[in-house]
């Protein structure tokens, strides 16, 4: 281990390696923090990498849940057997921690749900599942009172004649949905956007039929055509916002069966001319025990979700799938999809790994995969979409990646270890992105405060020295959220900070409070753990260009 200084605008990195010293001097333009392990850390805040909106951190909503709350509404169930979170205060005070953010409603049942309260084609539309005007309506509400923003995912499947490929979607039920928004009062201040359909590459295995990519971007030009007309009667309504088309990008399925749908439905868009707020996509980096067959992702346990394929692997996949806004790669795109949107994700595809996705582990990869994203140009219009909040009674048991988990035994909420990493993520990293190097280390700012993430997934300790002589800071005190499990790092349901256990207290947010630090300590980081560290009144141009 060594010790990492910064004298007058130079890095000087010193380090013991068996018996000698190796020095490295990098001319730099100002600070940042290092951590130091078994090799020097080059971390250069003289230009910004990005910049994020400030609900860039949301999350998403499975439509199985609606539809479960949905049944359990029609049979008068007690509220235990049907729980639903968005008809909760203290759900919706949970929520309030969070804010600026935006909720994606959608999923696999998605393109099997039919909205019973609004009329569709009989003669062409099948559907498998319900979901009320009650359910719907509350969680509008509930997002209105937050003043967040709603993703809401239509049915794009249930509503096609023929038997098994490619025949245009009938959107009887899809208007009245739209005509239903605006006349709740929802169109323009609560919907974010509309997407059609989820995960349609895997439409032959989740509904036994197929939309090609040419077909599902004809439909999307049908739905925008449909909704600009109905905007364009009413000078109050804004624009219509289509995001899609939710495909799964690791498709581990048989080698990936249609292997190029995102290419090809992005062509599609460009040539059919429609305009989409964002291009989204799906991953999950492994796979739970409750997968099916042919999955060819390693299995969701601790050790693989620590390994650096697995922490890196968001990072890759966007950048091999589409590379930036601002590469070359993506150019050709961007007039008619002009950001990019990560719509859904956590550890383990197939609903979650128990001990996993529910675990202190679980934030490694999270924050990982959420800061390496936030590095990449995506445009205006983009999300980092972490799956899921929460879910109704019927959900909970077999979704171990829900953040808020209702104990209907107590009638009290419990939040996983991943819903505080997201908290505090939300309250220390800033809009501007900072341009690091470093191996999980992430640094944000604004004018006010710069914050730096340090993981540490491995078993080592590592020394994080602050030391930033030639910049200054409003404050010496330097305030850190030092993140630990409360048990062994590979199986432990709760998460300490600052060695204290972090849990709801009679379903209310608890206290989170730093320790402080003097600029130019030097702060060991436990292996199996990660922290972040928040300097006051940076006097750095990229964090004042957020002024």
């Amino acid at each position: 281990k060594g010790l990492l200084f910064i004298r007058n605008w130079r890095l000087v990195t010193t380090m013991s390696r068996s018996s000698f010293l190796f020095l490295t001097f990098l001319l730099l333009d100002a600070f940042v923090l290092v951590a130091v392990a078994s090799s020097p850390f080059v971390l250069s805040s003289t230009s910004q990498s990005n910049k994020i909106p400030p609900a860039f951190l949301s999350f998403t909503y499975d439509f199985s849940s609606l539809i479960a709350a949905s049944r359990d509404s029609e049979t008068s169930q007690k509220p235990n057997e049907s729980y639903f979170p968005f008809e909760d205060s203290r759900f919706i005070s949970l929520l309030s921690f969070m804010k600026p953010f935006s909720l994606r409603v959608g999923g696999t049942n998605t393109d099997g749900a039919q909205l019973d309260f609004l009329p569709h084609d009989s003669s062409t539309c099948k559907y498998k599942y319900q979901v009320t005007e009650s359910v719907v309506k509350s969680l509008f509400e509930g997002m209105k009172s937050l003043r967040g923003g709603v993703i809401w995912g239509l049915n794009a499947m249930s509503c096609r004649n023929g038997t098994f490929l490619d025949h245009p979607y009938e959107f009887t039920e899809t208007k009245a949905f739209a005509q239903w928004l605006v006349q709740n009062g929802y169109w323009n201040d609560t919907l974010d956007a509309l997407e059609f359909g989820n995960e349609p590459n895997l439409f032959l295995f989740n509904w036994y039929r197929m939309v090609s990519a040419r077909q599902l971007a004809s439909d999307y030009q049908t739905l925008y055509r449909l909704l600009q007309d109905m905007t364009k009667k009413d000078d109050s309504l804004s624009s219509p916002k289509l995001v899609g088309p939710d495909v799964a990008v690791q498709v581990p399925i048989l080698k990936e069966v249609i292997p190029y749908y995102m290419q090809h439905f992005m062509d599609h868009i460009v040539e059919e001319k429609v305009p989409l707020h964002a291009v989204s996509w799906h991953f999950y980096p492994l796979v739970s025990f409750n997968c099916p067959v042919g999955y060819e992702l390693d299995k969701s346990t601790p050790e693989n979700l620590v390994k650096a394929s697995t922490m890196n692997s968001f990072r890759d996949k966007q950048q091999s799938f589409f590379g930036s806004i601002d590469s070359d790669k993506y150019k050709r795109y961007k007039e008619y999809i002009p950001s990019i949107i990560f719509g859904e994700g956590a550890a383990s595809a197939c609903s979650g790994q128990n001990k996993v996705d529910d675990y202190f582990v679980s934030s490694f990869a999270f924050l990982n995969s959420v800061s390496a994203l936030a590095k990449i140009p995506q445009g205006d219009n983009t999300y980092y979409f972490r799956q899921s909040i929460s879910g109704s009674a019927a959900t909970v048991d077999h979704t171990p990646y829900l953040l808020l988990v209702h104990d209907a035994a107590q009638d009290e909420w419990v939040a996983r270890p991943d819903f505080f990493a997201a908290y505090l993520w939300k309250k220390l990293m800033k809009e501007i992105v900072l341009d690091v190097q470093g191996e999980y280390t992430y640094a944000h700012c604004n004018s006010a405060t710069l914050s730096v993430l340090v993981l540490n997934p491995t078993p080592q300790s590592r020394s994080v020295s602050l030391s930033m002589e030639g910049v200054s800071f409003s404050s010496q005190e330097v305030y850190i959220y030092n993140m630990e499990p409360s048990e062994s790092w590979n199986n432990s349901p709760q998460v300490k900070c600052n060695g204290q256990v972090l849990q709801l207290e009679q379903s209310e947010m608890p206290s989170i409070a730093p320790v402080k630090k003097t600029v130019g300590d030097t702060f060991v980081l436990n292996a199996y753990s990660y922290a972040f560290f928040s300097f006051s009144g940076p006097d750095l141009a990229s964090c004042k260009a957020a002024l």
